[in-house]
């Protein structure tokens, strides 16, 4: 195991100011692995800082958890609801985004601090820290450093886009893995994503009603999608490269097999897509491109054969999101930050050699793994929570050998005032650990949530730094016909910034983090964001087809900045990062004259 402090990257010395917030453990994801760590580290005491997105994880697209001990639909009674109402509360209440919503409070509750959504990290790296703690006897220690770049301008950052950092005596990677794409054509899937392709079956499945729709993949998430799909589509084709799927729940894949509408085509790849393009829009200078079926080949026999479909759904696994992690001028040789060791798939290696004493520990002393960020074989939430658990564990136990003593200052598990004031973003509410375990026990439901809305209240007043999450104001209702241009075309004119949203969408989720790194929410006073669900199954389908006839998409979230669609959550989030959505969203005066002026500064903050 390699110490941080002897790699090669340069270090630089932070100082000796008692104000700079120092975590015991830094952790890097919000998925199960992420948040199970939080878990486990604020309960053995230690000072914790989460980074992630609280839609990122690819468990939210998960409808129902089934293989989850102790949670899950399976533990009901047998007394329930059916009908397609009642499924989508078994899904609100059983699926993967209940659990991490879940898991996510209870971690709150043990006294992890959530930094605010959709922060990323660009850099990891060693620095020389100044310390005066009793503990270290004074004297120059090495703490980690991460730097976030796509943090921007909002009431409580009055700055322009500019670097921050956040330092932690430990870290946990668990930031997990994206879908990938097939990238036959990369051009025409880009064209082609978000329109007819798509990897998110609860995003974009109600779209596709009485149509024509290919699942890619074999695994749980493919086997998923294609049993929500049935529901909706007239037909569902799943294209599998092999003869025997990979699904861990060999219950739904009986149930695949067994669907009227559903046809398996096993081992076949697709070879092809097959488009029409056409002029819109009133000068016919839009350009669309519509999806009207693929070609497929047997991998066995070579056999080729044409496929009509309206809509794929692409499944086929995942892609660990540590690029990051590679030093930029090294991109081709991998090499990477810390010294870090990755395999060629960009999966974190664990140090084999630590494997008794740590078994989550990677190259670097300091740094632990969990999750898919490392685990290629798995890839189960509760393995990727076990992992979680075991590098929180392997964490505590190695900040003691460094001598860092969590028992004798109860001050760890929440930074002091004088620090959260030092907060260059609020971090997200956590109600007081300790006042929570002792006074909710054996009270009801409503009283625990009387007693938490209070903690959380008091926590606001004592604790500047952290905000409670604001109300979002009830958007008017679209009183119009929406199955006209018209009507959308005046519903989003209203308001300079307009989003249609759903509430059980994870892009949804995502697409309001990045506008909330803006300084934007649904209580905006020029912001609208639609909960287009409270419109009725029926007319939520005849605004698809409305919106494919304005933006060449019906999928949501659909943003309107101006008046005009701009994109969907993907492209938002790519603006944002460059720094270009700030741009637009003044051109199209969403911030009020005082919130669009905005003082430059090239000083560096501490989160």
């Amino acid at each position: 195991m390699q110490d941080a402090s002897s790699s090669s990257t340069t270090q630089q010395q932070v100082g000796d100011s008692p104000s700079i917030p120092i975590y015991d453990v830094l952790v890097l994801g919000s998925g199960p692995a992420g948040l199970t760590a939080a878990l486990f580290a604020a309960r053995a005491g230690l000072s914790v800082l989460v980074l992630g997105s609280d839609a990122g994880s690819s468990l939210s697209e998960a409808l129902v958890l089934d293989n989850f001990p102790g949670f899950g639909s399976n533990l009901k009674d047998g007394n329930e609801k059916n009908g397609p109402s009642a499924k989508e509360e078994e899904e609100d209440e059983f699926g993967g985004l209940a659990w991490l919503k879940l898991t996510k409070r209870k971690a709150m509750k043990a006294g992890a601090n959530f930094a605010q959504a959709g922060l990323l990290a660009s850099n990891l790296q060693s620095v020389s820290w100044l310390s005066q703690e009793e503990n270290s006897g004074g004297g120059t220690s090495s703490i980690f450093q991460i730097d976030i770049d796509n943090i921007a301008p909002n009431s409580n950052n009055n700055h322009a886009q500019r670097p921050l950092h956040v330092h932690g005596r430990s870290v946990i990677l668990a930031m997990g893995a994206t879908g990938q794409k097939l990238g036959m054509d990369a051009s025409l899937e880009n064209e082609l994503w978000g329109k007819s392709m798509h990897s998110c079956a609860v995003c974009d499945g109600s779209s596709y009603v009485d149509q024509i729709v290919v699942v890619v993949g074999g695994g749980d998430a493919a086997v998923d999608a294609a049993l929500l799909l049935a529901r909706y589509a007239k037909r569902v084709i799943v294209v599998h490269r092999r003869l025997e799927f990979r699904a861990s729940h060999q219950q739904h894949v009986q149930m695949l097999q067994t669907m009227d509408n559903i046809q398996i085509a096993t081992p076949f790849v697709i070879k092809e897509y097959h488009v029409v393009r056409r002029q819109q829009g009133d000068q016919k200078t839009q350009r669309q491109t519509i999806l009207t079926g693929i070609r497929i080949q047997n991998t066995e026999t070579n056999q080729e054969q044409n496929v009509r479909c309206d809509g794929i759904f692409v499944m086929i696994g995942s892609k660990p999101n540590t690029e990051w992690l590679l030093l930029k001028e090294n991109n081709n040789n991998g090499s990477t930050k810390l010294g870090l060791q990755l395999d060629s798939n960009g999966y974190i290696l664990l140090d084999k050699s630590q494997r008794n004493a740590y078994s989550k520990a990677t190259a670097v002393a300091g740094i632990f793994v969990a999750g898919e960020a490392t685990d290629q074989m798995y890839r189960q939430a509760i393995t990727a929570a076990a992992e979680g658990a075991q590098a929180a564990m392997d964490a505590e136990r190695w900040l003691r050998t460094q001598g860092y003593s969590t028992a004798s200052k109860d001050a760890r598990r929440t930074l002091s005032q004088q620090q959260q004031q030092q907060q260059a973003i609020p971090l997200q509410t956590i109600p007081r650990p300790t006042q929570d375990h002792q006074s909710l026990r054996g009270k009801s439901s409503d009283q625990e949530g009387a007693a938490t809305g209070e903690q959380q209240r008091k926590a606001q007043e004592e604790e500047p730094g952290q905000q409670a999450p604001q109300q979002q104001r009830e958007t008017p209702a679209i009183t119009c016909d929406v199955a006209q241009v018209a009507c959308l075309d005046q519903v989003v004119h209203e308001h300079p910034l307009v989003v249609f949203s759903t509430p059980r969408c994870p892009q949804c989720e995502a697409l309001k983090e990045t506008l909330a790194l803006e300084g934007l929410s649904g209580d905006h006073p020029n912001v609208n964001i639609i909960n287009v669900s409270k419109l009725g199954t029926s007319k939520v389908k005849k605004m698809r087809v409305t919106l494919k006839e304005m933006t060449g998409r019906k999928s949501f979230p659909a943003v309107f900045l101006g008046g005009k669609w701009i994109a969907g959550e993907a492209q938002t989030r790519i603006w944002q990062k460059e720094g270009k959505l700030r741009e637009m969203l003044v051109e199209a005066k969403v911030y009020d004259v005082d919130e669009a002026t905005t003082v430059v500064d090239d000083g560096q903050e501490e989160l």
